[in-house]
């Protein structure tokens, strides 16, 4: 008998040998994580108390981590801050030299100033936001989600801060924390904004670089560093800044003549696709995600997900006109990257509509035509109780108002009805 249960141990062993060896390696790596993450926090500890122990003007708080990117903890930080202007730093990001020199001069007769920042590539080459909220066209376009100002080239006075009716919080899901706050100062009447003409802020997004070592972060930024900090360096970068602009701008007006030469626009016709989370009280505009979606060419939508609920159910709002609507590889995905749900040929009769919806076709692809300004799809329930970090959608959309297009799809769905 015990011969046969050690065989029966042998075998299982073999049978899930790799499962085990894969625990365990996994296992050891987060324990390795682990402990240089506690090892790089210690070190920081140190160069921080360093730091202020040569300057008393310098103050460190040692914040567990916090909600999103911890807004609640800038909010607290403020409410010990003694100077007239309050500027941000993101710790990938740099200031040229001239940076808190320049927010100064734009704060003396405005509430809230942003530095010209440049967007730094891997390959060294970068782009620009063009952005300036004296002028309210650029108001619109923060108040409707697109920002064009990142954290590090947002700059305002202590007591503009302080005269809002909320300060920094944290932000939903759905947006950028950095706009949620610069939305703040925009819907707050008489602020007084000034934008910066010169490049004083280096932002190196992670997103490109997020296979990158810390030891390749840390000799990007030094390279960039060595190159800034001099007056010649500033005015080399400079120099490369107003040719790449004047590139820019030729090619733009060459748009703008050709467009009115050809009677058409200059872009593709938009329009907006909206995603809706559910609440206790329904759905409202708040809890909910808006992207400019182009007609007549598929789209890639992809939004983070509030977590927590076990009876979730996602609203789409895939128009705000009447068009043809085509919907396909939607996908809800775990924070590991696994798929919670998607649409297949099988479960595409689950997909629900409302509003000014009609469903043609079900399928990998679900097609549907809006005879209206409100179509609406209804994912079905699912469950987002699970773990501590965002669950995310991923889509394909494809929109067309063309008329052709409609009754071309209007009556294969006929004939389909009909055979």
């Amino acid at each position: 008998m015990v011969d046969q249960d050690n065989k029966r141990e042998d075998e299982w062993f073999l049978r899930n040998e790799k499962q085990l060896l894969d625990a365990a390696r996994t296992a050891r790596l987060k324990r390795e994580q682990e402990r240089a993450a506690k090892e790089r926090a210690e070190e920081t500890r140190r160069l921080i108390a360093d730091i202020t122990s040569a300057d008393e003007r310098v103050r460190f708080f040692d914040c567990p981590k916090g909600p999103r990117h911890g807004e609640i903890y800038r909010h607290r930080a403020l409410q010990h801050a003694r100077g007239r202007i309050v500027c941000y730093l993101s710790d990938d990001d740099l200031y040229l030299p001239h940076h808190v020199q320049e927010m100064i001069e734009l704060l003396r007769d405005a509430d809230f100033a942003h530095a010209a920042a440049l967007e730094i590539q891997p390959d060294t080459s970068f782009s620009s936001w063009t952005i300036d909220l004296a002028l309210p066209v650029y108001q619109r376009e923060l108040l409707e989600g697109r920002n064009r100002i990142p954290l590090s080239a947002g700059a305002h006075t202590l007591a503009a801060y302080r005269g809002l009716n909320e300060g920094w919080t944290s932000a939903p899901l759905t947006i950028a924390t950095d706009l949620h706050m610069w939305q703040k100062f925009l819907r707050h009447p008489g602020c007084r904004f000034r934008a910066g003409e010169t490049p004083t802020v280096l932002v190196f997004p992670a997103p490109l670089r997020r296979h990158w070592t810390p030891e390749k972060r840390s000799g990007e930024l030094e390279h960039w560093l060595t190159r800034t900090t001099d007056a010649q360096g500033v005015a080399d970068l400079n120099e490369r800044v107003l040719r790449q602009k004047n590139r820019e701008t030729r090619e733009l007006d060459a748009k703008i003549i050709g467009a009115v030469y050809n009677g058409g626009i200059l872009g593709p016709p938009q329009d907006t696709f909206q995603v809706f989370f559910p609440t206790p009280n329904g759905y409202d505009e708040q809890n909910s995600a808006r992207f400019r979606v182009p007609l007549q060419s598929w789209q890639k939508i992809a939004v983070e997900l509030p977590w927590g609920q076990t009876d979730f159910r996602l609203r789409i709002d895939p128009a705000n006109r009447p068009c043809l609507i085509e919907l396909s590889c939607i996908e809800l995905l775990t924070p590991d990257g696994a798929v919670a749900w998607r649409l297949t040929e099988i479960n595409a009769h689950t997909l629900e509509v409302g509003g000014t919806a009609i469903a043609l076709s079900r399928g990998h692809i679900f097609r549907l035509v809006s005879d209206g300004n409100d179509p609406q799809v209804f994912l079905p329930p699912v469950d987002l109780s699970g773990g501590t970090q965002p669950f995310q959608m991923q889509l394909r959309v494809r929109l067309d108002a063309d008329f052709r297009t409609f009754t071309r799809m209007l009556a294969d769905h006929l004939r389909v009805l009909a055979g």
